[in-house]
């Protein structure tokens, strides 16, 4: 069980984060106007979904930031939430695998932070104006509002009570709903703050 957990933890903060990756070094790594054969190189190195953008001299690749900021810590965070609300892992105890994904998804989060902070250094303007980018904050900071306050409760405290259960109660699933749906949002408004519609 505990390296099955590990196994998805790994896979949903280090997958995205080198695919993101992966799609900015590649864009980055050309200087100037790119030759033709260079250019289609380029795209192809891409991950599915991104495109190779050209703004005058200098190619970036269109919204990785937003996603990959975003994906790090909300995959472990999901496999927490779907515990959380008996979804997956019903044989297994609560507490035991949040505690073993709880260094994931701080190192995700840790992640997410700087790379976001790093994004709004380098275009203040246009995350300022986009709607889509203060819907992505105001979700993120009622997803840490819904991590604090579930922490503080007495569903977290008294967790050895039912973290054997299949149906854990109400509180915990509720709360798991809104982390799920919160994250859920951050992922698409940070997505979508590449565009302008």
């Amino acid at each position: 069980m505990r390296q099955l957990v590990r196994s998805a933890a790994l896979a949903a903060a280090v997958g995205v984060t080198l695919a993101a990756f992966a799609g900015q070094s590649s864009a980055s790594s050309a200087k100037g106007p790119a030759p033709q054969p260079r250019k289609a190189a380029a795209a192809r190195a891409l991950p599915a979904g991104y495109q190779l953008v050209t703004s005058g001299e200098q190619p970036v690749t269109g919204g990785t930031q937003g996603s990959a900021e975003a994906t790090c810590p909300s995959g472990t965070i999901a496999i927490s939430d779907l515990r959380m609300m008996g979804l997956i892992f019903k044989k297994e105890s609560a507490s035991d695998v949040f505690h073993q994904l709880i260094p994931w998804i701080t190192a995700g989060f840790l992640m997410m932070i700087v790379t976001g902070m790093l994004l709004l250094w380098s275009e203040p303007v246009k995350c300022y104006n986009s709607i889509w980018f203060r819907l992505k904050v105001l979700f993120l900071f009622l997803a840490g509002l819904n991590v604090l306050i579930f922490h503080s409760s007495k569903i977290y405290r008294h967790m050895h009570e039912w973290e054997w259960s299949e149906n854990p109660p109400r509180a915990a699933k509720i709360a798991g709903w809104i982390s799920l749906i919160s994250w859920g949002i951050v992922i698409i408004a940070g997505r979508t703050t590449a565009y302008n519609f």
